[in-house]
């Protein structure tokens, strides 16, 4: 049998690029290896050599209004820009150079923005579906084989083992995105697809095995991530009368999960639930919104090109909105503001015209939520990766 090069490419890029990539780390940690980077930036380095070469054999064909790539570029050579000479005048306060947060940003944001936003068949939109379910799936049983004791030992959550254990543990906020993920895409398959039993079964499996890298991270931010689409979805077919089938899969899998969660004794909802308690007592989501303050302040300090390329003490931001504020100021908002209304706009416009899709839309959403309170702009890949998806979709 002959192998498609095309379809094979888009395996694996969609594979690596969103949850198989943290796969690589886990085992990686799990071995012994204090510098995951040695590891993580060439598997990334190949993926957007793939993508590259992908784009060059079969010709980029563009999916939208040229309007979204020119404004797509103008942001990043306006961010390109800033990150220079902020750097050349000791405003960074990264403890990356120039170098390194413009590569990052290409191999984690520009290029993949650009392979994904590219007109695609829906043959490949279920290449890229599939590939991402199935490394979601290799993620949990990554989990299960390697963190059996953290996950039956009642930890509430990955990182306060990290002290009885002798390995390094993954970050809990990739584990908990990367479980949000799986749930979400296998959950809108079984409820807005008419699939197989097979199919089903698959999605329903999918789903179970998901439940373990998000309980094991259990983020506060990959439950806004899970709940928040799924209500944007609804709140959009408010018009047409919800389905018997609709109902009886969200009521089931939603008891499923609560079920799960509480047998595992995670604290994931629980942390959702007491946020207001612990910015109260001053706790990590207390912190949070200082950073948050501290960023527009940034932006109010010189607020037509930004004040710096990060932050003393908190690298970061931890919120996409307001990094593009404090990095660029109104110069780099502006063709940003204008990418995200388009997107957010597009797929309403998806859940309308185009609902077999309404998994992609699931992906941009989870992204832009994450963003908003976690990781950096130049690193967000289910961001940058979501809304290349909700660009390449053709409604007419």
């Amino acid at each position: 049998m002959l192998i498609n090069l095309r379809d094979l490419s888009a395996y694996f890029i969609s594979f690596i690029t969103f949850i198989g990539f943290y796969v690589i780390i886990v085992i990686v940690l799990f071995l012994g290896f204090e510098q995951t980077r040695y590891f993580t930036i060439p598997t990334r380095l190949l993926v957007t050599i793939v993508i590259l070469f992908n784009i060059y054999t079969y010709r980029f064909k563009i999916a939208c209004n040229h309007f979204v790539y020119f404004s797509f570029i103008s942001f990043f050579i306006l961010y390109f820009f800033s990150v220079y000479i902020k750097t050349a005048f000791g405003t960074s306060l990264l403890n990356r150079n120039e170098f390194e947060i413009i590569l990052y940003s290409l191999i984690y944001a520009v290029v993949p923005f650009f392979y994904f936003s590219e007109r695609k068949t829906d043959h490949i939109y279920k290449i890229i579906f599939k590939a991402i379910v199935i490394s979601g799936v290799f993620l949990s049983f990554a989990c299960i084989y390697l963190y059996r004791d953290i996950l039956l030992s009642g930890y509430s959550r990955i990182s306060l083992a990290q002290y009885d254990v002798f390995y390094q543990i993954i970050t809990p906020l990739s584990l908990s995105y990367s479980g949000a993920l799986i749930l979400g895409l296998t959950l809108s398959n079984l409820i807005f697809e008419k699939g197989t039993k097979k199919v089903i079964l698959y999605n329903s499996i999918a789903f179970l095995f998901g439940l373990i890298p998000f309980i094991l991270g259990a983020s506060r931010g990959s439950v806004v991530a899970l709940i928040l689409p799924f209500i944007v979805i609804f709140a959009n077919r408010v018009s047409t009368k919800l389905s018997i089938k609709t109902l009886i899969i969200t009521f089931v899998f939603t008891f499923v999960t609560v079920y799960v969660v509480s047998y595992f004794g995670t604290g994931v909802f629980v942390r959702a639930l007491t946020l207001l308690q612990d910015i109260q007592k001053g706790s990590s989501s207390a912190v949070r919104i200082e950073i948050w303050l501290k960023a527009i302040d940034g932006f109010v300090t010189s607020p037509i090109f930004g004040s710096s390329i990060g932050m003393e003490r908190f690298s970061y931001p931890h919120n996409i909105i307001f990094e593009v504020l404090m990095a660029t100021g109104m110069v780099g908002v502006i063709p940003f503001s204008m990418l995200l209304i388009y997107s957010i706009h597009k797929s309403f416009l998806i859940l309308k015209y185009k609902p077999e899709y309404t998994w992609i839309v699931i992906l941009f959403w989870q992204g832009l939520i994450q963003s908003l309170f976690s990781g950096a702009l130049y690193n967000a890949i289910y961001f940058w990766g979501g809304m290349g998806l909700v660009t390449s979709v053709q409604i007419k």
